[in-house]
């Protein structure tokens, strides 16, 4: 209960940033000129023609520093995290710096943009408050700025949201799977192997991206795909291997993909020592915290996947077979 707070904002934010795919109708009804419009309404997206002409960029550090001043004078005061050049060495080049969102809640969508090659200022823009509530609401979402208490929180109901989809699709097929398997019926059959590939079987997938990065060489290409297609399509088929795997094994599904993504998470850790510099210990004791996390947290996953496995293992033993999942012949006519 402490956490449907957090899942019903993460689902109602989730709905608002993609507005537009979700309702297009409202979309294009109040914008017939097109997305063009909605994007430089609500973002406050500049463009100009190149002008074919070429010149020399400006100061970027003098644009930088007028960046900061007219920040400053509206009462957002900030730094710049992204600087762009557009049409770089055109006249009509021009410099779009955006303000960072690292201390606040609110993914803003302040931008100024200066001439490239006079550093005079073009355009400023800051959202309008709907346009500024949607952009908290991002916020709220994605979580960028600097709290790691609270971007722990949100780890923590994450999980628990997880925990909760994953106890909810079990009981459901376990009320129901001695009553389908009486009829005939292939229900919890199909449930239980998209459950197998929702839960271990995505883990699987997600472990077997990060396997596939590690072991393919940089500018790696095959039959005409980059090395981040392959990452994709190697998380792609690992998935549907889970729900093969899953739809032919049930009862054996949920142990083994859990012993599974046990082995990848270690091979995960193991591989990055092996091709990075990055050894757990090094990670710990010289401050690359974000690698020395990610590694724990694999390790940490591989072990509960191995605990859940062995409790599964422990209640399909001692389960009366009735009650096992089992192969569902075809009704007979």
């Amino acid at each position: 209960m402490l956490v449907l707070p957090f899942h019903f904002g993460i689902s109602l934010s989730g709905l608002i940033i993609f507005y537009s795919i979700y309702f297009p109708g409202i979309t294009q009804a109040l914008y017939p000129q097109g997305r063009a419009q909605l994007q430089l309404e609500a973002l406050g997206n500049y463009s100009r023609p190149a002008a074919g002409l070429t010149a020399e960029i400006a100061s970027l550090d003098s644009m930088l520093t007028s960046a900061k001043d007219v920040w400053e004078s509206s009462g957002t005061p900030g730094q710049a995290y992204f600087v762009r050049v557009w049409h770089p060495g055109d006249r009509n080049a021009y410099v779009e710096f955006r303000r960072s969102h690292a201390n606040e809640v609110t993914m803003n969508v302040d931008r100024l943009t200066f001439d490239g090659t006079t550093g005079e200022l073009l355009h400023q823009h800051s959202a309008a408050p709907v346009a500024g509530v949607q952009r908290f609401l991002t916020g709220l979402h994605f979580i960028q700025f600097e709290h790691w208490t609270l971007r722990w929180l949100y780890f923590i109901g994450g999980m628990s949201g997880c925990v909760l989809i994953g106890t909810g699709l079990l009981f459901w097929c376990g009320s129901r799977r001695a009553r389908h398997e009486r009829q005939g019926r292939i229900g919890t059959r199909v449930v239980d192997a998209v459950s197998v590939t929702a839960g271990p079987g995505l883990i699987i997938a997600t472990l077997i991206f990060f396997v596939t990065n590690r072991l393919l060489p940089a500018g790696s290409e095959w039959f005409g795909h980059s090395r981040a297609e392959l990452e994709i399509w190697a998380f792609c088929l690992s998935w549907l291997l889970a729900l093969a795997h899953a739809a032919c094994y049930p009862a054996q599904a949920w142990r083994q993909q859990l012993q599974c993504a046990a082995v990848l998470a270690v091979t995960a850790v193991a591989l990055n020592a092996l091709t990075t510099a990055f050894l757990l210990p090094l990670s710990l004791f010289f401050g690359s915290a974000a690698v020395a996390g990610m590694d724990m947290m694999l390790l940490v996953l591989a072990g509960l996947c191995l605990l859940a496995s062995r409790r599964i293992r422990r209640a399909q033993i001692s389960a009366p077979p009735a009650s096992r999942p089992s192969r569902i012949e075809p009704p007979h006519a």
